[in-house]
């Protein structure tokens, strides 16, 4: 976190919200198919030894992948600061990214509800592009630099497509208004960095590729209505 202290003291700090029905869910995976395994080793007389012990292994490692996949979820997080942010997971080997406010463009900021919905079905995957976890519900996006360039001296362009965000937090809104009032730091005309917050909350539309595709700079091909620039 050293790159952070040249944007200035720490403002706010946010981890991403978890959802315990999402957890408790994917936790009970590996006893389900225990008790199921069991039930039919039972009507099917089934006593021998290598029987259970496979069935104990598969359960308990069910388990164990469950788990280490629900810690990475749920360490995202996202520290607001004076001048700019950081986006990351405190999970080993996770990338972190850090990006100046006027790096950010002021008309992708929204909020949305039900974010889990980007998750396409059947399978729910989640990608390591995003920062919520399984059953998450409110959320802020917005579109900074592409996420494969490092932060330097000078400011980098907006990267719809390869430069979005979304972050998953009950507190979205919240989150939102502090990256609006970091733009006018950064630059950006007070017009121009709070035009989005008359939005409000906002519902995605569809599932999986149709409800991220939904979101503003998601696609490469984003074009907003304007295309403010900050000042400094």
């Amino acid at each position: 976190m050293r790159r952070a202290t040249q944007f200035g003291p720490l403002i706010q700090r946010y981890g991403t919200t978890v959802s315990v029905g999402h957890v408790l869910w994917q936790l009970s995976i590996g006893p389900l198919l225990l008790i199921a395994s069991v039930g039919v080793g039972l009507v099917q007389e089934r006593g021998e030894p290598r029987w259970w012990l496979t069935v104990a292994v598969a359960a308990t490692l069910l388990f164990i992948i469950a788990g280490v996949v629900l810690l990475w979820s749920t360490s995202a997080f996202l520290d607001v600061y004076a001048y700019g942010i950081v986006i990351g997971r405190r999970f080993p080997g996770s990338p972190v990214r850090h990006m100046w406010f006027a790096e950010i463009h002021p008309a992708s900021i929204r909020v949305f509800d039900d974010i889990d919905s980007v998750r396409s079905l059947p399978f729910r995957s989640l990608s390591s592009k995003w920062h919520f976890s399984g059953g998450a519900d409110l959320a802020v996006t917005f579109v900074g630099p592409d996420r494969g360039t490092a932060i330097g001296t000078y400011a980098r362009q907006p990267s719809p497509g390869t430069g979005y965000v979304i972050f998953g937090s009950q507190r979205a809104e919240e989150i939102a208004d502090l990256i609006r009032a970091g733009l006018e730091r950064g630059g950006y005309p007070h017009d121009a960095a709070h035009e989005t917050a008359a939005f409000g909350v906002q519902r995605l539309r569809g599932v999986g590729s149709m409800a991220l595709g939904s979101i503003p700079g998601t696609r490469a091909s984003w074009q907003p209505a304007t295309n403010f620039h900050a000042s400094g």
